[in-house]
């Protein structure tokens, strides 16, 4: 029943929020420091997503009777799911043995954080396209938005997508950068989470072109008081 009301179970990847609008603000946006982390990725096309979930989630044990993994062990589930490009990801992403995919996008699983190592995380099979990645410290831009949304080529997540690079641009500028920079779509709920209940959130990456300091010192002088720094 709480699902279906959009209440969130799940642990999320550790974060620091290192700025958000004050009351009065005109804006909506966070500004998120995502901590080292390990995940699961499979390349899909735009007709896989389905697939590409169902591979992921018999990976980790959610999905049919036992998992599909070298230890044959169940990986907690987490949240969010991303969705991204496939040619321009969060991370600069090598995938493994350099596998060359002929795909659209990437759908992302976080692996809980009880391994100290990426060797230990359970490997795929061999017949599965999943990839493990090893992510460092990065600094997200980050927006909320509720609906029904399945991809990032929905007219939602363009609109939510552009609002939040125009926000970005109003107070950082580097225009270019953020036009440019990698984004996803981070889905918290299942399915059947009414509409209205629901919780996404577009990620801007920009710490190739903003450090923290260069942040901190922004948000600390604009006008109307528009953000608390965390």
């Amino acid at each position: 029943m709480g699902s279906i009301l959009g209440i969130e179970t799940h642990d999320t990847p550790a974060y620091d929020i290192i700025a958000r609008p004050t009351a009065e603000s005109l804006y909506t946006l966070e500004i998120w420091k995502l901590h080292p982390h390990f995940s699961a990725l499979v390349p899909f096309n735009k007709t896989e997503l389905n697939s590409a979930f169902r591979a992921l989630g018999e990976y980790i044990g959610v999905v049919g009777d036992k998992p599909k993994n070298s230890a044959n062990e169940d990986i907690a589930m987490m949240v969010p799911i991303l969705v991204q490009d496939f040619v321009n990801p969060l991370d600069n992403i090598k995938l493994e043995n350099n596998t060359i995919h002929n795909a659209d996008f990437l759908m992302e699983f976080f692996i809980p954080n009880v391994y100290n190592n990426i060797t230990e995380v359970p490997r795929p099979l061999p017949n599965q396209t999943i990839h493990l990645l090893a992510s460092e410290t990065s600094i997200l831009a980050v927006s909320k938005f509720s609906g029904l949304i399945r991809g990032i080529t929905e007219r939602k997540y363009q609109m939510a997508l552009r609002n939040l690079k125009r926000d970005l641009k109003e107070i950082f500028g580097h225009e270019s950068d953020i036009d440019s920079a990698p984004h996803s779509l981070a889905v918290y709920n299942p399915p059947w989470t009414l509409p209205w209940f629901r919780h996404n959130e577009v990620w801007i990456k920009i710490d190739h072109f903003l450090s923290i300091e260069e942040i901190n010192k922004t948000i600390s002088n604009h006008s109307m008081h528009q953000f608390n720094l965390v």
